[in-house]
């Protein structure tokens, strides 16, 4: 997670179980990329294990089941490591890091397969059924898949994908596009392929996307600054420091930027709304203010600035943080900063 855009996958990092599951890249309440899938001469890697342990990134190691050619063994079983990197930085980047251990030549296809259905986060957690964007058939132009909806609200939304190296080619298929990279390896040779995932709202696609390793510099920038304004509490307990340390890191990933100022966000991965901001009381969101103030003095002062500015003096069916203070009610919602692919519906409860 980054700001309000989160990414909610399986453990191998793939998307393709299905709505049921909630699986996807979503942005501003919005389901960007539903379907996201990684095979090798058509079939399913092997987990070796995942992290995400350093909030800004995550890790996913894999390794080949037995390959064949024909009758033909051309890659024995854990003889290929394939590892997964991921970071949110406005867009979505995956570095895929391909190494042989084979003493021989391997030649594979990889293939990576993506659907977006932009689903209203509420569509998604089956409280409305009245999503009718469905499926979306992509264009493809210059090795660029884009998926675009234009929702209820009249506004135009994308994903687009682009490749760090050119695909052999790409199939349409239905609402699917497949994207097939021919990689020949030589012994104990290693292939990178990069793929950014843009979410795109409205003429937000004029701006230009930084790459893998400017993101990944960005975010560990950020992280070791917010680390150094922090708490730094140290005791004689190797796993209980690394327990803060992780805490600490959790509470970056949660922080989300409100109008001027940032606030901690939770409910991933059914929405981002202010911590403390949901149908508990004021009081229970100052109890958690008061609870992560060790770690971060100013934490609470933005909650509550932004509490008063989503919060309503007046009942009503239902409300928006996008509206003005007299004009919400008291019943929570999403604390979403841009509208969403369907009408407001009121959220209950986290």
């Amino acid at each position: 997670k980054e700001g309000e855009t989160f990414l909610y996958s399986d453990l191998e990092g793939n998307l393709d179980h299905g709505g049921d599951f909630g699986l996807g890249l979503y942005s501003h309440d919005t389901r960007y990329l539903s379907h996201f899938r990684m095979t090798v001469n058509g079939r399913d890697l092997v987990l070796l294990s995942s992290s995400a342990e350093r909030g800004y990134m995550s890790h996913v190691d894999l390794t080949n089941p037995d390959l064949y050619e024909g009758d033909v063994l051309r890659a024995p079983q854990q003889t290929i490591n394939v590892r997964r990197i991921r970071a949110i930085y406005g867009h979505l980047f995956e570095r895929i890091r391909i190494k042989n251990y084979n003493p021989t030549d391997v030649t594979l296809e990889i293939q990576l397969r993506f659907g977006a259905d932009f689903a209203d986060i509420f569509d998604v957690r089956g409280m409305t059924h009245r999503h009718s964007g469905g499926s979306h058939t992509p264009s493809v132009a210059d090795s660029v898949i884009e998926f675009v909806h234009e929702g209820r609200d009249r506004i135009r939304r994308m994903t687009r994908i682009r490749f760090g190296v050119e695909p052999d080619r790409i199939d349409v298929e239905d609402a699917l596009a497949t994207a097939v990279f021919r990689v020949h390896l030589e012994p104990y040779q290693t292939r990178l392929l990069v793929v950014s995932v843009e979410p795109i709202l409205g003429t937000e696609d004029d701006r230009a996307a930084p790459n893998f390793d400017h993101a990944v510099h960005e975010l560990r920038r950020s992280y070791e600054e917010w680390e150094r304004e922090s708490t730094q509490i140290v005791t004689d307990n190797e796993l209980f420091n690394q327990l803060l340390d992780r805490s600490l890191r959790d509470l970056r990933a949660l922080y989300t930027r409100v109008g001027e100022g940032g606030v901690l966000a939770a409910g991933i991965p059914w929405y981002v709304t202010i911590f403390g901001g949901t149908r508990s009381s004021p009081r229970t969101s100052c109890w958690r203010s008061i609870r992560v103030r060790h770690a971060r003095r100013s934490s609470s002062w933005p909650l509550a600035r932004a509490r008063r500015r989503t919060t309503g003096g007046t009942s009503s069916r239902a409300r928006s943080c996008t509206r003005s203070a007299t004009a919400s009610s008291r019943a929570r919602g999403s604390c979403r900063t841009r509208p969403t692919s369907g009408r407001w519906t009121p959220r209950r409860g986290s």
